[in-house]
């Protein structure tokens, strides 16, 4: 008669967790164009990964340790990559949050480190958000810092909504001002306020002035743009185009809706495509590689002036 062994069960849930199997991982971000579309910027993100049995079911860390650095090159396919400024603790939002502006001479990098340990009533979980400028000689300086809901839980956790990010910053069209966002969020309402500042010494220019005051509670994605004529736009995912606010830097404050996503990417004069609809890669050899796949001239006909 044929005998079954079985396995403790400590054996067990260490071999299904992947204890002690932690290894380096890293890879670069899609990149950025700068504002003059002559320099490419990316951000090498670093983390510890691990495989297990249960990571379809999320029962168990499979990454820790995240950092990312900013790496700049010319945006021509071949040229080598090389680090900017210094190891930053955390992971990048998305590509969206870092802007390159060659003209001005800096960069600004939005990051984000979760606070594993913190959840409230709802079941919601929290986020450390920090705002970089980095200048072109490595040195930096902390544009912001906030503690904010990241996942919006209203029910106990079973299941949970994306938030904007408690502080953002994206530069104007010529980096001259740096619109610096700050939200708060919970299961009634949302408050942003926009304060914005000069880039050339983190100073006040005008701000802050709220953008959104008890506002509902999104349900759909956050979109942000500047328009060429120095208005900021922020806004929402709704049926038929994207539905939020824009302000002057005079503190003018105007709601839109229907506005069309082309408007919204890329967000200033840096971002993820270039006029021509094209994105930037790092290859393995970390030489910059302009994606075969491109989105097209970007159409923003219509968008606001």
């Amino acid at each position: 008669m044929l005998k079954l062994k079985f396995l403790p069960l400590s054996i067990m849930v260490a071999w299904a967790t992947g204890c002690g199997s932690w290894s380096a991982d890293s890879h670069f971000s899609y990149g950025v164009w700068s504002d003059d579309g002559t320099q490419a910027a990316f951000t090498l993100n670093r983390f510890e990964s691990r495989d297990n049995l249960w990571r379809f079911l999320a029962s168990a860390d499979t990454r820790r340790r995240d950092s990312l650095q900013v790496y700049i090159s010319a945006a021509q396919p071949g040229s080598p990559v090389q680090a900017l400024g210094p190891i930053f603790p955390g992971s990048n939002m998305n590509q969206s949050k870092l802007f390159y502006m060659s003209t001005a001479g800096y960069v600004t990098l939005s990051r984000q480190i979760p606070i594993k340990s913190r959840q409230d009533e709802n079941g919601s979980s929290f986020s450390e958000f920090y705002v970089e400028q980095i200048a072109l000689d490595g040195t930096h300086r902390r544009v912001a810092t906030k503690t904010a809901v990241q996942m919006l839980s209203c029910d106990g956790g079973s299941s949970a909504t994306s938030m904007p990010a408690g502080v953002v910053a994206i530069p104007n069209f010529d980096g001259s001002l740096i619109a610096l966002l700050s939200t708060d969020a919970d299961c009634q309402s949302l408050q942003t306020e926009v304060t914005f500042l000069n880039a050339s010494d983190l100073s006040v220019f005008s701000g802050p002035f709220n953008l959104f005051q008890n506002a509902p509670t999104p349900m759909g994605g956050v979109e942000y743009a500047w328009t060429p004529s120095d208005q900021f736009m922020m806004g929402f995912w709704s049926f038929g185009g994207v539905s939020g606010a824009s302000a002057s830097t005079s503190g003018q404050i105007t709601s839109f809706t229907g506005v069309d996503m082309n408007c919204f990417h890329p967000s200033t004069s840096s971002g993820e495509w270039n006029a021509s609809g094209q994105s930037l890669l790092v290859s393995d050899s970390e030489r910059v590689e302009i994606d075969a796949n491109t989105v097209g001239p970007q159409n923003r006909q219509g968008c606001p002036p």
